[in-house]
């Protein structure tokens, strides 16, 4: 079997039987031809899918190495300095720079031969993870109309995205309406089965948990695989909706220990710490995510929420400043950066990031407090 043809048997044997089928098979693929790029640029997709951030990040390095000669001519030169285009934006997914993920990819997808429907799909979760929810909804309405030749994947990436766009606008009751729909797609492709624990499960878990679903939340969370980043942050987060922190501590260690290098969980414990009054702290893993991160805006953002705390606004200013490069339309970012130029006695700058932070989207929470802050 003979260059793409042995890559697309990998891929449809994955759509019966699963993602490690797909992953044996391709692996067989590069080790018959190194050079394979076909090959290797599935594997860096697939190892995301399977929630395993450096392996996928190791994979997609590796297929812009080999584009850099692509020997066994398999795309044209074009092509290639699309491909390459799009895994760097896969990359910089993985380490929180949305921003220039976003970028990445619109280039990407002004190409004829981009893989187009799954680019659209992830231009939505990208801009939905840089909380900019107004153009995720925009690009998922123009995802849902393209085609793609790997139906399965785009399947699961389709109720990724608004799975992930209902995350962010914390409708917790629409993620877990946007799992159920996917049921159809697993009699379709039963070998989704094997990367829904991976993909759908832990978004699924946590807006259980959110919404008072605890028993639910645990037995489903729990049956998700002991390496999937995801999956053990979800866990972590689970446990921190129950007050016990310590488990929390243990699972969101347990994330770190398999991905260091990946921002997320160092954020989330971040997170978690500031809820529980520990702004030193919580500042500590802020500061280690910023480091794998540098333009993840996340940390940056409750940095200053942390300085906050501390009474120390007039330090707060500059790390929302820093995040506004990277997350422009976030509105608690603005809510925030207004209450802490408030603080700093220059209320007419604040009124100008509570008018931002109106035209953008913002949970129930957030707009109680813009309405009441705005108005002191």
């Amino acid at each position: 079997m003979k260059d793409g043809a042995q890559v697309m048997w990998g891929l449809e044997s994955g759509a019966r039987d699963g993602i490690d089928t797909s992953l044996r098979l391709l692996h067989q693929a590069m080790a018959a031809q190194p050079n394979n790029v076909v090959a290797q640029g599935f594997l860096g997709s697939l190892y995301r899918r399977k929630s395993l951030p450096e392996q996928s990040i190791r994979e997609n390095k590796q297929l812009i190495s080999l584009l850099a000669s692509n020997t066994l001519e398999m795309y044209s030169a074009r092509q290639t300095s699309i491909v390459s285009v799009e895994r760097q934006a896969d990359i910089d997914q993985l380490l929180g720079n949305f921003s220039d993920a976003i970028k990445e990819t619109a280039e990407s997808l002004q190409s004829p031969i981009s893989g187009i429907a799954g680019r659209s799909v992830s231009l939505a979760l990208t801009e939905a993870d840089d909380h900019d929810l107004a153009s995720a909804r925009a690009a998922m309405n123009e995802a849902v109309n393209f085609r793609s030749f790997n139906p399965h994947f785009t399947a699961n990436d389709t109720v990724m995205m608004r799975m992930q766009l209902d995350t962010n606008a914390q409708d917790w009751t629409g993620v877990l309406s946007d799992a159920d729909a996917f049921a159809p797609q697993l009699q379709k492709f039963p070998g989704l089965r094997s990367i829904s624990p991976t993909t759908i499960v832990p978004l699924a878990a946590y807006a259980e948990a959110k919404l008072g679903k605890i028993v639910d939340a645990e037995k489903h969370i729990a049956a998700t695989p002991a390496d999937c980043y995801d999956c053990l942050i979800a866990r972590a987060r689970i446990a921190e909706l129950q007050g016990q922190h310590g488990r929390a501590d243990y699972w969101f260690a347990r994330a770190i220990d398999g991905q260091k290098s990946i921002p997320f969980a160092y954020y989330y414990w971040g997170e978690a710490l500031l809820e529980r009054g520990q702004p030193d702290a919580a500042i500590a893993k802020f500061t280690i995510a910023n480091q794998k991160g540098p333009k993840f805006a996340d940390p940056l953002e409750q940095w200053g929420e942390a300085l906050m705390k501390k009474n120390r606004s007039d330090q707060a200013l500059a790390k929302f400043e820093e995040a506004e490069k990277y997350a422009p339309n976030w509105g608690r970012l603005h809510l925030k950066w207004g209450e802490a130029l408030g603080y700093a006695g220059r209320k007419d700058e604040a009124q100008k990031q509570y008018a931002l932070a109106a035209g953008l989207d913002l949970s129930s929470a957030d707009k109680a407090e813009l309405a009441k802050v705005s108005h002191g």
